[in-house]
């Protein structure tokens, strides 16, 4: 038995838990917060969606207490460093698995645990946690592993076989490739933040989808000025890239709302965004859109939609207040003015 530890009880980290649990792995522990290890120890962890609805007597802490032989590190990315230094020295044998959103989280957790066998993890869940102890989760979609540099060798087998029959999972040798992809599509996530709507509503009012568009035009710049080499996720091709690249604003617009339209039939998708707004926790703006707008300017370029919505979500957080759909376009219209 391969003994597991998942640090981190947000929505990946606790739907991680309930998919292993589900599979028969017994030997597993979540480290959250203690809101979170309160309500699982008093009611088991409770799902409803796409698996039904159960009450999961996982057990729970508020630290690592022994040494595991997987650690699945389900922090935000801005979290990274803490929660591993919080952890302390990992032994030689673990196999720390990185599954963040964004491009930095492998690097972060290479300085923190230098020496670390790192395995990078794309992964595709869409789950809601709004509520400790309580996880919807609408979408158990595939995973993505690799190293961040380099061929699949035998920890990324490892945990390949560890997964197996847990999610869909594939390995990669372009594991940088995977994560730029994914960033450009979760560069959308600030939309439902700002307005506090779900994808599919908010991409659907007038005008957003068009600047949904151009958000993720932009991020595909900087990635083509990088030299990134995109890789697609197994149930989300390089297409969707190519639709946004290639036509025209309005058209591919139309095709991701139509997307949107598609992926909310297995649920409401707010984002994890959103849901770090709505749970008054910091969002990862800063690692998403953030990262769009830092690398566009270190090539002497812009990217003032991905800026503007870096700033918008962080008004957000600051002051409560959301903004209404037209308000956000009417903003978006003023920075590309700007820039003009």
């Amino acid at each position: 038995m391969t003994r597991v530890a998942v640090l981190g009880g947000g929505a990946i980290g606790s739907s991680l838990c309930a998919l292993m649990w589900q599979a028969g792995h017994r030997d597993l522990v979540m480290i959250g917060r203690p809101d979170q290890v309160e309500a699982i120890r008093a009611s088991g962890l409770r799902i409803d969606g796409a698996l039904g609805r159960l009450a999961i007597p996982l057990p729970v802490s508020e630290t690592c207490e022994e040494p595991a032989d997987v650690l699945f590190l389900t922090v935000k990315t801005q979290d990274v460093v803490g929660a591993l230094r919080s952890v302390g020295k990992l032994p030689a044998s673990t196999i720390l698995v990185i599954c963040q959103n964004g491009v930095e989280a492998e690097a972060l957790a290479a300085s923190a645990c230098p020496g670390a066998s790192i395995v990078g993890a794309v992964v595709n869940i869409h789950a809601s946690y709004l509520t400790p102890g309580c996880v919807t989760i609408s979408y158990p979609g595939p995973v993505v592993i690799g190293r961040s540099i380099g061929p699949p060798d035998a920890a990324v087998e490892h945990i390949r076989v560890l997964l197996d029959g847990v999610l869909p999972v594939t390995k990669t040798a372009n594991l940088i490739g995977v994560r730029w992809f994914k960033l450009i599509i979760n560069l959308n996530n600030a939309f439902p933040a700002i307005c506090d709507l779900s994808f599919d509503r908010v991409l659907n009012c007038p005008g957003v989808a068009q600047y949904a568009v151009r958000a993720m035009r932009e991020g595909l710049v900087v990635a083509s000025n990088l030299g990134v080499r995109l890789e697609g996720l197994p149930d989300t091709t390089l297409v969707l890239t190519k639709v946004v690249r290639y036509l025209p604003v309005p058209l591919a617009a139309a095709i991701v709302r139509a997307r949107a339209t598609r992926i909310a039939r297995r649920g409401p998708l707010l984002g994890s965004t959103l849901q770090s707004l709505r749970r008054r926790r910091p969002s990862e703006v800063t690692h998403l859109n953030g990262v769009v707008d830092r690398l566009a300017q270190l090539h002497g370029q812009v990217a003032p939609i991905n800026r503007l919505l870096t700033t918008l979500v962080h008004r957000v957080e600051a002051t409560g207040r959301y903004l209404s759909p037209e308000e956000l376009v009417a903003e978006c219209i003023e920075a590309e003015g700007n820039v003009a």
